[in-house]
């Protein structure tokens, strides 16, 4: 390399990966589309960089990678935990509504 710059390493490109594995794994392509295809989005630029023996480039876009990757997977655990709440709370309605039946029921 005229440059003295090394490519970018297999590891740091296996961190992406699983990153973005990791963020799947979590439902993020369905619970934050557009971050997760942030996420891929930028893994595509590393690699044709990382191809390019342009490091700088394939370590700003590795970074955001993984960043959008676990932003994703964050943002799809906290609406996966919203789901369970909503489906709580909405059993808990069900439960009072079905005490205050017995309770009129009891009534003289």
């Amino acid at each position: 390399n005229p440059h003295g710059i090394e490519g970018p390493s297999h590891k740091d490109q296996g961190d992406d990966e699983n990153a973005l594995e990791s963020a799947q794994g979590a439902h993020a392509d369905t619970y934050s589309q557009e971050t997760f295809k942030k996420a891929q989005d930028l893994l595509a630029l590393a690699n044709e960089a990382r191809t390019q023996k342009d490091a700088v480039k394939f370590s700003q876009a590795s970074r955001l990678a993984r960043a959008y990757a676990e932003m994703a997977k964050a943002t799809a655990a906290l609406k996966a935990e919203e789901e369970k709440l909503s489906l709580t709370q909405e059993e808990l309605q069900k439960v009072r509504a079905e005490i205050d039946q017995l309770k009129k029921g009891q009534a003289p």
